[in-house]
């Protein structure tokens, strides 16, 4: 894993990104400040760059509204 052992995740981040996601996904698109923010949480957590995280967290949102889309 880059940059070491995972770090503890910061008190209420889980359910704050979880809340993230779930509104986006009744509104639409993931908002750049959520990209951010979130990202911050995957960097921290992963040792991940600050792109590369925020990568993921677009990554990972487009792969929940195509499963949802296709359920």
């Amino acid at each position: 894993m880059p940059g070491g052992p995972p770090k503890p995740i910061p008190a209420g981040s889980t359910p704050e990104v979880t809340r993230i996601f779930m509104t986006s996904i009744r509104t639409g698109p993931l908002p750049a400040e959520d990209i951010r923010y979130v990202g911050q949480v995957v960097a921290l957590r992963t040792g991940l760059t600050q792109q590369d995280a925020e990568k993921r967290v677009s990554d990972a949102y487009v792969r929940v509204q195509t499963k949802l889309r296709d359920a």
